[in-house]
């Protein structure tokens, strides 16, 4: 089976292929779809009664392979990233420390500070209350 689209291929369009034999036998997400309902509604005619199709495993893998032939899986690379930062530590902590300003920082965490003061001050409140409220639990339990 052929799994890769010719350059010229124009699959769903196949009677304006330059090719005399189709060299594309790919089964995308979108022709199993169509036989399915195709199937359904020929089913539905003929007998009155709704189709159920059955875990039939070859069918349920080969419209998987066709999902992830359409979307491909991204690859996990936190293993590449950790042998990236063990073989260039130095130079990446470096790097942040020359980045890094004291002044700049702190003048970012007053002006959120005073951004913030209200829902700050609520969110002490809040636990303070809660704290309160479960050692009040803790005393009832204890006694």
């Amino acid at each position: 089976m052929n799994r890769k689209k010719p350059d010229k291929c124009c699959k769903p369009n196949c009677f304006e292929c330059p090719y005399k034999d189709c060299r594309y036998d790919g089964i995308d997400t979108v022709d199993f779809s169509e036989t399915n309902n195709r199937d359904y509604e020929l089913y539905e005619e003929s007998t009155g009664r709704k189709y159920h199709k059955g875990p039939d495993p070859t069918y349920r893998m080969e419209r998987q392979k066709a999902y992830n032939r359409e979307n491909p899986v991204k690859r996990d690379v936190t293993e590449y990233n950790r042998k990236y930062y063990q073989t260039h530590k130095e130079s990446i902590l470096l790097s942040a420390k020359s980045k890094y300003s004291t002044e700049k920082n702190t003048s970012r965490c007053r002006a959120w500070r005073k951004k913030n003061l209200e829902h700050k001050r609520e969110y002490d409140r809040q636990r303070y209350l809660r704290k309160k409220e479960e050692m009040e639990l803790a005393r009832k339990e204890a006694i």
